[in-house]
């Protein structure tokens, strides 16, 4: 699948989940609602500049739209992303420690092996 298959059921689904329509969502972009049922049905890709502003509109990571098959669950990850971006400094220290530990992980090990 190739990025541009992807781009319509992210950009539905993410704007969806923050309870958008398309034509709020259309303002935000300025471009039609009718092109961006076009987007999100895959009939049409999107211009170059317009994937910036899907991420930041749609507070989604640029892998979702970038790189999907790194992603096996989009709506968990999507999720997942949301919550950690409202965590405070102290909040990411404490998941950062649940991750690792349930994954049983050296996060200083493994820094080191991707260099």
């Amino acid at each position: 699948m190739n990025t541009s298959d992807n781009l319509g059921p992210v950009v539905k689904t993410a704007r969806l989940r923050l309870g958008m329509t398309r034509k709020e969502l259309a303002v935000k972009l300025k471009i039609t609602p009718g092109y961006l049922a076009s987007i999100e049905t895959s009939k049409k890709k999107p211009a170059y500049y317009l994937l910036f502003h899907f991420i930041r509109e749609l507070d989604i990571s640029s892998e979702m739209i970038l790189c999907p098959e790194i992603i096996n669950d989009r709506e968990k990850f999507e999720q997942a992303i949301v919550l950690l971006r409202k965590c405070d400094d102290d909040k990411l220290d404490t998941v950062i420690a649940l991750l690792t530990s349930m994954l049983k992980i050296n996060p200083v090990k493994d820094r080191l092996s991707n260099v």
